[in-house]
């Protein structure tokens, strides 16, 4: 018997102050698994393979949108630190050829139990930014 997927929506929000961009996120899914937002940590508690949204809200002014590679987009790592350059989680994520506008969604395809770090990666009116949330698979 086939279980369904977990579909996770991850609400990136981008907002401009003197400080520069101020970053945050909420999330939401879609059963049989759950997300929650602990203080800056995103949680997965899920049975399967999940798919995560990335769903930018830009409101700082700066045409916000992800790079157009996916392996540019977004970069995924083992929690041991920010990840410095692209990657897929050792084979636990599928990321998308092309990306590019205000969606990405990656295919987390067996890391149930693990913690990554993740950079997504935007270009910019005024030039490439990063945001780096916590995501916990569990």
């Amino acid at each position: 018997m086939s279980m369904r997927k977990t579909s996770v929506v991850v609400t990136v929000i981008a907002e401009r102050d003197a400080r520069g961009i101020q970053w945050d996120f909420d999330c939401s899914a879609h059963p049989p698994g759950k997300a929650k937002k602990e203080i800056d940590k995103l949680i997965i508690d899920g049975p399967e393979d999940a798919d995560i949204t990335f769903d930018l809200a830009d409101s700082t002014g700066l045409h916000l949108r992800f790079e157009e590679a996916g392996l540019d987009a977004i970069w995924i790592g083992p929690a041991v630190g920010c990840p410095t350059g692209p990657g897929d989680g050792d084979g636990a994520f599928r990321i998308p050829n092309k990306a590019g506008g205000k969606k990405l969604t990656v295919e987390n395809i067996f890391a149930s139990g693990s913690s990554f770090q993740y950079r997504l990666r935007f270009t910019s009116s005024a030039g490439p930014q990063d945001y780096d949330p916590i995501i916990i698979n569990r």
